[in-house]
């Protein structure tokens, strides 16, 4: 009856801001399209759950070595992967059996921010069907792990305090010395915090805590990231962040050109819906895509007629 087809062809180039820039439009190509015969459905902003994303973001990775693209990301990002590696937070893949908690953590996101998710049957599916292609990821931190290592950098300012303060025995006018002491007490201080969150976070979660999860599909020329979640209470662990470096860093192992962030809306105004999903992407120094869009090709159309009028009631019945 028809056909549908969405080109994985840029159509024009845009700013980091999402502005188009100057540049080329391949206006002809879909003038070719229209000359056989298809209906070019438009340049669509948003989501529909009939379409791809026409608009996407994805990191350029061809010919960059690791340490390029990490320094090429914004100052907050490269400072939050840094903080959540002294915290002890770490990246695994899931296996089949662990599927739920890639579940449970999308879930949660979808309930704070108003998106539908799908069901644990589906995401088993993806990880049967793709097999090594398909990667579920989980961030997570071992809060005994963190515990011991607070404690050993409190150990170390404890001595550093003890120091400094029989130092200042011998010269107490020493700017320096006084001020190793404040930094040390600062320090003891920070520690005693950290140690009373563990506790708090021990008690209302057990001794590992799931951060964020996200799944990915894998192809020779590209990783794509297709869905996500994460506890909100947690994210100054920052999981997310270091999900996304994680695979960042398995695309440029296995020889991948880019690295696709995937879908947006295409609306770049801060008051958009999702304008944070776009600045998180855009703060890994990703480049906005806006693809070609998507044609339907109608071969019959009288049954086309009759099957687009039945599929429309079938929907109103339905909802």
């Amino acid at each position: 009856l028809y056909m549908k087809v969405d080109p994985y062809i840029a159509y024009q180039p845009h700013n980091p801001d999402g502005t188009a820039a100057q540049g080329y439009k391949r206006d002809a190509l879909v003038k070719v399209f229209e000359e056989e015969g298809f209906h070019h459905e438009g340049f669509r902003v948003g989501y529909d759950s009939a379409f791809e994303p026409r608009w996407m973001q994805t990191l350029d990775l061809e010919g960059k070595s690791k340490q390029e693209v990490f320094k090429a990301m914004h100052t907050n990002t490269r400072q939050s992967i840094r903080n959540a590696e002294r915290m002890g937070v770490k990246v695994k893949e899931l296996g089949r059996e662990e599927l739920n908690i890639l579940k449970d953590l999308v879930d949660l996101a979808g309930k704070t921010r108003h998106f539908s998710t799908i069901d644990l049957p589906k995401y088993e599916r993806y990880y049967d069907h793709f097999g090594d292609d398909f990667k579920a990821c989980l961030a997570y931190i071992d809060l005994d792990e963190y515990e011991n290592n607070v404690k050993k950098d409190r150990e170390k300012q404890v001595r550093a305090l003890e120091k400094a303060s029989r130092e200042l025995e011998k010269t107490p006018d020493s700017q320096k010395k006084i001020n190793r002491k404040k930094e040390a007490e600062y320090a003891i201080a920070g520690c005693d915090r950290k140690l009373a969150e563990i506790k708090e976070y021990k008690d209302g979660y057990g001794s590992v805590l799931y951060l964020a999860a996200a799944s990915f599909i894998i192809t020779p020329y590209e990783v794509v990231y297709l869905l996500s979640g994460s506890n909100k209470e947690l994210n100054r662990f920052a999981g997310s962040f270091m999900i996304q470096w994680h695979m960042i860093q398995y695309a440029i192992d296995h020889g991948c050109s880019r690295y696709n962030f995937y879908g947006i809306s295409g609306d770049f105004d801060e008051a958009a819906q999702d304008y944070g999903v776009f600045t998180f992407k855009k703060s890994f120094n990703a480049e906005v895509q806006e693809l070609i869009g998507d044609f339907t090709y109608i071969a019959q159309p009288v049954p086309f007629k009759i099957y687009d009028v039945l599929r429309n009631i079938k929907h109103k019945l339905m909802h």
